[in-house]
């Protein structure tokens, strides 16, 4: 067998995907480093719109005193975030693949400012 060691003091930013993504998961919608800073690091909520008849979700920027909106949750030495909410997840998802993790690219809106994903086709 032929073992590459991992080296740990290479640099972390080789990892984070440079195009934006999102990751839904159980009961969270994960954005990579890429996709929060396309959003912008000081967005602290986010509206969620759901194209239904499209299969297409898109995450934009929200005001702070929006009771609508979802605190888009960045953690301290991680430059992505994450939405939590089971709800959200199920509907988006539906009951029966609500434990399936996948990745999905999200491309950015210029003019109505949000990022798409299309739920069709994940990573």
């Amino acid at each position: 067998m032929a073992f590459k060691k991992f080296d740990a003091r290479e640099k972390r930013a080789k990892a984070y995907a440079k195009e934006p993504q999102i990751t839904i998961g159980k009961g969270k919608i994960f954005l990579n480093a890429a996709a929060v800073k396309t959003i912008g690091r000081e967005t602290e909520k986010v509206d969620i719109l759901i194209d239904e008849s499209n299969m297409k979700l898109a995450i934009k920027q929200a005001k702070i005193d929006d009771p609508s909106a979802f605190p888009l949750v960045k953690p301290k030495n991680y430059l992505g975030g994450s939405i939590n909410s089971k709800n959200l997840v199920r509907e988006i998802r539906g009951v029966d693949k609500y434990n399936q993790t996948q990745r999905y690219r999200a491309e950015w809106d210029e003019d109505n400012r949000m990022l798409i994903i299309d739920l069709n086709h994940s990573k």
